[in-house]
């Protein structure tokens, strides 16, 4: 059954989409819970990287884009920086019916959390609704 999602979904998590390939250990997650009255049917499990699992049950945090001020910006831009993180790409992310709602000091720390996974649905979005061929989708190999 294990080997079965884990084909089905080609070795990928289903959250931030990293790849067994990628060093990421996968884990066969049940979407509606056993407890909850899931079955244990394929079409009920999906597969999720370790720390996207460990996430869905409150145990860490999911890969994300760790976002923070140099301390450089003027008090106006970091203003703006502030919305464009709190309003404006959770706004767009609605637009395209992805859930983006940026997170700030998790952990105890000064800076925004955006989701990986997330941020990869809204890409595909964004790529699928772009009829002019003017968005570029990210590749993550075009920077490695």
């Amino acid at each position: 059954m294990r080997q079965a999602v884990f084909t089905r979904d080609q070795h990928r998590c289903g959250n931030c989409l990293g790849h067994i390939k990628e060093g990421f250990t996968l884990d066969p997650d049940h979407i509606v819970p056993r407890g909850a009255g899931g079955s244990d049917r394929l079409s009920n499990i999906n597969t999720l990287c370790r720390k996207c699992h460990k996430a869905k049950h409150g145990e860490g945090i999911a890969p994300s884009i760790h976002l923070v001020s140099s301390g450089e910006m003027t008090g106006l831009e970091f203003m703006w920086f502030r919305k464009l993180l709190r309003e404006m790409i959770p706004a767009m992310a609605r637009a395209f019916d992805v859930r983006l709602e940026p997170k700030f000091g998790l952990d105890d720390q000064d800076r925004w959390y955006l989701p990986v996974g997330d941020l990869r649905r809204l890409d595909r979005q964004l790529l699928e609704a772009d009829e002019d061929d003017q968005y570029s989708s990210f590749r993550p190999e075009q920077y490695m």
